[in-house]
């Protein structure tokens, strides 16, 4: 409710930051917030005015549903690495790369399709040391069309 209300409130300008709206929801409902969310941020391929106020959305999730359903150039994954700081002390960074072929790749490094790989494919085949496991929902070849659920050979 509280989103529809910045959606539809021309006075509300500035940065909203949700973290992981998809908690709660409806699955199916996913592509629904996921429009009210791009919906409240200002539509960068038009002037700033009444209609379309000066807004940025900023959206962390760990859902592979969100992040297919986000605008390629405006993904950008986080990563840890190590670094050395001004004292030469090691310390840990947050590192952001944008997808190759966005007009962000000119500024920053490149998630690569590892980066990506655990969240376009949530159910990775787990190791059962010689152990038979069950058949998995995404193992199901009706399944595997799903945009959700890449073919193997696609990763």
């Amino acid at each position: 409710l509280a989103l529809l209300v910045l959606a539809h409130d021309p006075q509300t300008h500035g940065m909203l930051c949700v973290d992981e709206p998809e908690r709660g929801i409806d699955p199916a409902r996913i592509a629904a917030v996921m429009d009210l969310l791009q919906g409240i941020a200002v539509d960068t391929r038009k002037p700033v005015g009444a209609d379309n106020p000066l807004r940025q959305v900023i959206v962390s999730t760990h859902s592979p549903s969100m992040l297919q359903r986000a605008p390629e150039d405006s993904v950008l994954f986080v990563r840890a690495d190590e670094a050395v700081d001004q004292n030469g002390s090691r310390c840990r960074r947050a590192r952001f790369l944008c997808l190759s072929g966005t007009w962000r790749a000119e500024d920053s490094g490149h998630a690569s399709r590892d980066d990506l790989a655990a969240y376009l494919d949530p159910a990775p085949p787990r190791e059962d040391a010689g152990r038979a496991r069950p058949k998995r929902v995404v193992d199901r070849e009706d399944m595997k069309q799903l945009p959700l659920f890449p073919p193997e050979d696609d990763r």
